[in-house]
């Protein structure tokens, strides 16, 4: 009886304290979890300052810590880190990142992303070291691209580059026609495209970027459709001396190509527009003359010092010469100019014409 009248007083006591356990253990478990996720975010916020101020190594650390603080699980590190790594050069881990990520998120159109993060990672690898299993390997991140969300065309461009790259001509003609067919296709790419399918070999060389502008003057200059004619590109500010003062050197080229297939493009990284305005009137720049707000353009062509010169080939290819102050940029732009000539006269051949 003495049992049977404390078991229900010690069960209750054990209860009581198993609760008290639980909860204690509980509260403990989520005091750690809110700890972490502040430590995360922390690192998060401290990682988009260091990206903010151009530190990239430091934010690709922090992006790194915070994202195993998450578990590996962090969304916004991940991306981050392809995204870093991509401007770092390193396509290795850019392309790692990119695969930890189409694991993470689980809408199909971030998966497509994130598959396209990784192809295009892959895509840049194989491009710089020549492997075709790399190339196979951005071909099949593509394809699962285009499996998650059909929409997400853009994969479409970029397995024609990853095709035609490998050798795979018709393949990539196809890719590049899909894409080129696409309503959801982005203009500027789209005139890429249809230069490659005009000359599929152009994807195995070093293409400028394609842009679009609208000049100080008012017009829309599309690289791609100022095919069979050369391109100057003149990165320039009215703040920086060597370009004020190599100004002169411009004004002749302009004078000396005229009604020749020679474009002169000056792209001004000016931050006061008026001021940028006012000189070009004063010094009577009456070329194509743009201003490069936030340095987009810029960045896309890698500039890292001004003046920066590129001469871009009739065809649409990076001259492989390096056009700094004092080169003898008049005889290089003779050179190619001339060949510009030629090819117009040469007879133009259907890729696609039955043999």
């Amino acid at each position: 009886m003495g049992f049977r009248r404390r078991f229900p007083l010690e069960l209750a006591l054990f209860s009581l304290w198993t609760a008290s356990a639980l909860n204690l253990a509980c509260f403990r478990a989520n005091a750690q979890d809110a700890l972490r996720a502040a430590h995360e975010q922390q690192a998060i916020d401290k990682a988009g300052q260091s990206e903010d101020a151009h530190q990239i190594g430091p934010a690709i650390d922090l992006y790194k810590k915070a994202n195993k603080l998450a578990g590996g699980r962090c969304v916004v590190c991940l991306s981050h880190l392809a995204s870093l790594y991509q401007k770092e050069g390193d396509n290795k881990h850019a392309a790692e990142s990119a695969a930890q990520l189409e694991q993470v998120v689980t809408r199909p159109d971030d998966k497509a992303t994130a598959a396209m993060m990784e192809g295009s990672a892959l895509l840049r690898q194989a491009t710089s070291i020549r492997k075709r299993a790399l190339f196979q390997q951005a071909d099949a991140q593509f394809k699962l691209a285009l499996q998650y969300e059909p929409s997400a065309v853009q994969a479409l461009f970029l397995d024609g580059l990853a095709l035609g790259r490998m050798g795979e001509d018709a393949a990539a003609r196809n890719a590049f026609a899909r894409y080129a067919a696409s309503g959801q296709a982005d203009p500027i790419m789209k005139a890429r495209a249809r230069r490659y399918l005009q000359d599929i070999a152009l994807v195995r060389q070093t293409m400028a970027p394609a842009f679009s502008i609208r000049t100080l003057q008012g017009n829309i200059l599309n690289l791609d459709n100022l095919q069979g004619r050369v391109v100057l590109l003149d990165f320039w500010a009215t703040w920086n001396d060597p370009s004020v003062q190599d100004l002169p050197r411009i004004q002749q080229i302009v004078r000396m190509f005229q009604g020749q297939p020679l474009v002169v493009l000056s792209v001004s990284l000016d931050t006061d527009q008026s001021k940028w305005r006012n000189f070009v009137a004063q010094h009577d720049m009456n070329w194509p003359q743009f201003w490069d707000q936030g340095a987009v353009m810029a960045n896309t062509f890698g500039v890292r010092a001004l003046p920066q010169y590129f001469i871009i080939d009739a065809r649409g290819v990076l001259a492989p010469v390096d056009v700094m102050r004092g080169a003898d940029m008049a005889g290089i732009l003779k050179k190619m100019v001339a060949q510009a000539r030629r090819a117009e006269e040469q007879p133009v051949v259907n890729p696609n014409a039955a043999k």
